[in-house]
């Protein structure tokens, strides 16, 4: 596990060759997709992984992952993953609302970054959390550096 730009992802590394480090791509993310969700090691047995996979507009779930020729290069090594579990929302209404929420990136001209987390523009218009002015509320959260955050 690396947290990278303020994310928790799963990589895998030669310990022999120092400078060999690879992200274990399982869901067949883009480059364009590769910041969006968040990684957790639940456990590790011989070369099966466990982990959870979640994201902001989305249910968790729990993956096994089953990795094959460990002992070569790390370009050599396969990754099969199988779904064995999946947090479901059982309210239409609720699940329409969660799978609408949208994650914007900022970043500043320090490399400084910040995620802005919204509902979709369809369902702001009809939000209940609109206050009298038009207004929705916001909440920031600064981050202090890879380790610590404070509202």
């Amino acid at each position: 596990m690396s947290e990278f730009k303020g994310q928790n992802r799963l990589y895998v590394a030669d310990l022999e060759n120092k400078g060999e480090v690879r992200w274990i791509n399982f869901l067949g993310k883009t480059k364009e997709q590769y910041r969006q969700g968040e990684y957790g090691l639940l456990g590790l047995q011989g070369n099966v992984a466990i982990v959870r996979y979640s994201q902001c507009n989305s249910p968790s779930r729990v993956y096994a992952l089953f990795f094959q020729h460990l002992d070569g290069n790390l370009n050599d090594i396969q990754v099969e993953h199988v779904l064995l579990d999946e947090n479901k929302l059982h309210s239409k209404e609720l699940s329409e609302e969660v799978r609408s929420i949208r994650k914007d990136i900022i970043k500043l001209d320090n490399g400084a970054e910040a995620y802005f987390l919204r509902l979709s523009d369809e369902k702001l218009a009809t939000s209940p959390a609109k206050g009298e002015n038009g207004k929705h509320p916001t909440m920031v959260l600064l981050h202090g550096g890879p380790f610590g955050a404070s509202p």
